[in-house]
């Protein structure tokens, strides 16, 4: 091997040695490879959206402030010898609207209260006080009507708008008190001795003759004869064997009257009736010449106020 030879292979020698010191100390994050295809770009990255915050819920409305209906009262409106304060959240929705204070046979001292309420708004009285300068009493609570098979227990006295109520100072005759009817007349006409004497109007017997065709022409006679809430005689003048006429005519009276029209809609009065005497003694509660009558609710404000 000559000289020349010698060195060629010496340098590649010393080439390859310092070729490998390079690639050793060059840092292995530095990738000098080449690619051995074509050349892969990085998948777009995708963006997730934020998760949506929840909307803060939009808060209700406060409800506005009830309006104590007292400070609309004029002053000049306040009765003498009270202030707005002693007034009730009820002034004059009850009004004590007249009085009748000379009593006679057939009557008796009288209060009447009248009603003025809102569409569907209610109000109960019993517990409320009646003072004048003669007397004073506290309204209770009355059956709501007379029902002649129940055992007519004492309830709240309710009253809407265009109620009334009229307290007289006789003595009861069914009870403390009662709201009327479509049939109290049948009770005026058993001679009870109300003072006054109830309203004797009570639903026709028949809404058609037909109803009577089936009875006997005697029958049919004799119920056309009959007055608003009168009863039957006793021995009525029909024929002994026309059952289904004197089965029609023992229904004629209060009790058949209450269970053919207490579904009515109508078949309670919007007039209430309380009676504050004892046995056969009244209650005198008005001065026969001046006096001041207060109406007070049950915790003692003032409702309503009458003088004469």
């Amino acid at each position: 091997m000559n000289v020349r030879a010698l060195l060629a292979f010496a340098l590649v020698i010393v080439a390859i040695g310092v070729g490998s010191l390079l690639v050793r100390s060059v840092p292995e994050s530095l990738n000098f490879s080449l690619p051995s295809g074509p050349s892969e770009q990085p998948a777009p990255r995708t963006l997730r959206p934020e998760p949506s915050q929840p909307r803060p819920a939009t808060p209700a409305p406060e409800p506005e402030p009830e309006t104590d209906p007292r400070l609309s009262v004029a002053t000049s409106s306040i009765p003498v010898g009270f202030t707005r304060e002693q007034l009730s959240l009820k002034f004059r929705k009850v009004r004590v609207s007249s009085v009748t204070r000379k009593p006679s046979a057939s009557s008796a001292e009288t209060l009447v209260l009248s009603v003025s309420l809102s569409r569907g708004e209610t109000v109960r009285i019993n517990g409320w006080r009646v003072e004048t300068k003669t007397n004073s009493f506290t309204i209770s609570r009355i059956p709501l009507t007379h029902d002649p098979f129940g055992g007519n227990p004492p309830q709240d006295l309710v009253l809407t708008s265009g109620d009334s109520v009229r307290i007289y100072g006789s003595a009861p005759r069914l009870g403390a008190g009662f709201r009327l009817n479509a049939c109290v007349g049948y009770l005026e006409t058993l001679d009870f001795g109300f003072r006054p004497a109830l309203p004797k109007t009570c639903p026709g017997l028949y809404e058609s003759t037909a109803e009577l065709s089936n009875f006997s022409s005697q029958c049919q006679d004799y119920i056309r004869s009959l007055s608003s809430c009168e009863y039957p005689s006793g021995n009525p003048p029909v024929p002994a064997d026309d059952a289904a006429c004197r089965d029609f005519l023992n229904a004629v009276n209060y009790g058949g009257c209450y269970n053919a029209h207490k579904n009515d809609g109508d078949f309670l009065s919007k007039e209430v009736r309380i009676w504050l005497g004892s046995s056969n003694k009244d209650l005198h509660f008005l001065n026969e010449t001046h006096d001041r009558v207060l109406l007070f609710d049950e915790q003692g404000f003032l409702v309503s106020d009458y003088t004469y």
